[in-house]
């Protein structure tokens, strides 16, 4: 595989600088533990272990035990520093100059800097919604990007169901599942879905199954409540 355009450390100091760190909250966003980091820059949770050591050594990056939202013990959350936020800004301001070379879906190549290439891909409804680093991920060394990769490995819908699963049995509900179905096809504007009942009536399955027949042509969003017999799918 080739390499990508960015380093694994510049990638890190580049997602760390749009959170920011208040000692004065009870619990800091989860997004900050080594785990969320590696799987927002793409890299293992083993090589990260390294580049963070790195960063630290350098002084762009601190590192302290605190409360997670969500969670019951305090886990290691990482930061930046002054420097390391100043060091982000650098290397931001460097990456929305570069200079990339587009290869189209017609096969012409083109040539624009990175700043003009997320509104080139908006523009021609190739992908949606991309971030800087995700785009970086399909950007080589050479400053290349291949916009047929683009189109094939990003969807162009927004899915934040992480929690929900495909179940592998679904019988029973399939009467209930066609009225949902045939709701949100009625359904023109923006709708939310509100499901409840006793825990273990297949609440959790039903609206699992549902998600499937849908997130790759909506946008969906589910969120549980604080009480295990209510959940909301948008």
């Amino acid at each position: 595989m080739q390499r990508s355009l960015l380093t694994i450390n510049e990638r890190v100091l580049l997602f760390l600088s749009s959170y920011s760190y208040n000692s004065k909250t009870w619990d800091a966003p989860e997004k900050l533990t080594a785990n969320r980091i590696a799987e927002s820059v793409c890299c293992s949770k083993f090589n990260l272990s390294y580049n963070l050591k790195i960063l630290k050594e350098l002084k762009y990056l601190s590192e302290i035990k605190s409360y997670v939202k969500g969670k019951n013990k305090k886990q290691n959350i990482y930061f930046l520093t002054k420097d390391g936020e100043s060091k982000a800004k650098e290397i931001n301001k460097k990456l929305m100059e570069t200079q990339i070379k587009i290869i189209n879906l017609n096969g012409k190549d083109l040539t624009m800097p990175f700043n003009d290439v997320k509104e080139y891909i908006d523009k021609n409804n190739i992908c949606q919604g991309i971030n800087d680093l995700e785009l970086c991920k399909f950007i080589t060394i050479e400053k290349t990007l291949n916009i047929h990769v683009v189109s094939k490995m990003q969807s162009n819908f927004i899915n934040l169901t992480e929690d929900s699963f495909n179940p592998q049995y679904f019988y029973g509900r399939e009467t209930e599942l066609d009225i949902l179905k045939k709701w949100i096809g009625e359904q023109k504007k923006f709708k939310t879905i509100l499901l409840y009942g006793l825990p273990g009536i297949g609440k959790t399955t039903l609206i699992s199954k549902l998600i499937e027949n849908y997130k790759n042509s909506k946008n969906v969003m589910r969120l549980n409540s604080a009480r295990t017999w209510c959940q909301v799918v948008f």
